[in-house]
């Protein structure tokens, strides 16, 4: 959280471009949307960024082709009249996940990504 206040008060110039990544749990803090079709805590950062500074996302993605190279993905999910965070990192989440399901060997299965449960 505290990451996200100092990435907020930057002054990113115009044409100029911020990584984050989004692949970890977000705690009780997070928003519960759907990654790998599983309820998961997502960050609600990305979302508030791209509220925020009417930002463009950009998903990039990387894998390995048959040669053993890196070859890397881009997709510009474009910008579409959010106004919801939920919906935005639905979005993401449901990039991501495609991604994942083309390419699951070169998905990093360290995290714990749905260690925080949905309280019935």
């Amino acid at each position: 959280r505290r990451d996200l206040r100092k990435i907020s008060q930057l002054d990113i110039p115009d044409h100029h471009s911020l990584g984050i990544l989004i692949d970890q749990d977000a705690g009780r803090k997070g928003l519960m949307v759907p990654f790998l079709r599983y309820p998961a805590s997502t960050s609600r950062g990305p979302a508030y960024l791209i509220l925020k500074y009417r930002l463009r996302p950009v998903m990039v993605e990387m894998c390995l082709d048959k040669n053993l190279n890196y070859q890397i993905e881009l997709e510009d999910l474009g910008w579409k009249d959010w106004d919801d965070p939920v919906d935005i990192m639905i979005s993401i989440n449901d990039h991501l996940t495609a991604f994942i399901d083309r390419h699951p060997m070169d998905w990093f299965w360290l995290h714990r990504r749905w260690k925080t449960q949905i309280k019935k």
